[in-house]
């Protein structure tokens, strides 16, 4: 069996906005590369290539950080939520699902057929969120002590 990658130029990371209000109190600051990243990004054709198709936000809720998510474009049709985290802290105030509704409209805007994303058998909270957000499971990975097991999503949008 013979596998292709498809090899394609990303601009995601650089067309992002750098910061973002979701709600009036809510807001996505994008994290800059380390100065290392960026040198070692103009060297590197291929790792120049994956730092454009990588996004990541802080999330802030009055000037607080809260959490952050994470983009990966996996492909022309599919954006892939890498990492999304709310602190203890603060979780069950209804920030994750904020933010995931934000990404759900940001994804469809920038012309992305699907959403994916992965979610650890340790955390029913966030599945039940993905589940209400209309996110199907598309695999599964049981063999996980740390996580738990991870299950595959993906939403069509």
């Amino acid at each position: 069996m013979i596998f292709k990658i498809k090899r394609f130029s990303s601009t995601l990371n650089e067309d992002a906005k750098e910061i973002i209000n979701i709600t009036n109190n809510l807001t996505l600051k994008k994290v800059k590369l380390p100065f290392l990243g960026k040198l070692l990004g103009k060297l590197i054709k291929r790792l120049r290539e994956s730092q454009k198709a990588y996004l990541s936000y802080e999330v802030y809720y009055d000037d607080i950080e809260v959490g952050s998510i994470d983009f990966h474009e996996e492909s022309k049709e599919e954006l892939n939520i890498v990492w999304i985290e709310i602190n203890n802290k603060y979780s069950g105030r209804g920030y994750a699902q904020e933010v995931l509704k934000w990404a759900i409209d940001f994804a469809r805007s920038c012309g992305y057929k699907y959403l994916s994303l992965e979610v650890p058998g340790r955390s029913p909270n966030a599945r039940h969120i993905y589940n209400k957000l209309g996110f199907k499971e598309t695999g599964r990975y049981e063999y996980d002590d740390y996580w738990g097991g991870l299950t595959w999503m993906k939403k069509k949008l």
